[in-house]
């Protein structure tokens, strides 16, 4: 769904930089996602991102997406491996050292509040943009990106989070 960091290419917060341990299972946010599509067609709506397993064997997590936009859902359940999701270590390394990892230091008002953030540009297979990652649960702020496809333009922006 959402990833250039997996949750929606169409998916991945006003907690201090202490102490909460990501990611887990109980982790919880809800996006508000903007849809323009490159035909004008204009779409609003949210999408839930919830870690509900662990599976330490495969060191992976069941992350549960809900998609709710022009009066549908669409629901999917996927295993993550643990490693291709943010930490609070990483999260506070990229912050650190924003110019470092090729963003810029930023202030962001979403509707989970205002954070500080590394707005990191991406440009990879599928879509283009830019990722602003934050102290939050995944980590994810906002995303800007364009499709490569088809030219929709997609927002994400953090509404509530919720440490597991």
């Amino acid at each position: 769904m959402i990833r250039s960091f997996s949750v929606l290419s169409v998916l991945c917060l006003a907690v201090s930089a202490s102490a909460f341990a990501m990611p887990a299972v109980g982790d919880k946010a809800q996006f508000d996602i903007d849809l323009t599509l490159s035909n004008g067609g204009h779409y609003n709506g949210t999408v839930d991102l919830s870690l509900t397993e662990y599976n330490a064997t495969s060191q992976q997590y069941k992350e549960e997406q809900l998609l709710a936009i022009a009066g549908q859902t669409r629901s999917q359940a996927n295993w993550v491996d643990a490693k291709n999701l943010l930490t609070e270590g990483l999260i506070n390394a990229v912050l650190g050292n924003c110019a470092a990892y090729g963003g810029s230091s930023q202030q962001v008002a979403v509707g989970a509040g205002t954070f500080q953030v590394c707005a990191l540009p991406f440009d990879d297979q599928d879509s283009k943009g830019t990722n602003y990652i934050g102290q939050a649960t995944f980590g994810i702020i906002k995303q800007d990106s364009t499709s490569k496809k088809d030219g929709t333009h997609t927002i994400l922006s953090l509404r509530s989070y919720h440490n597991g």
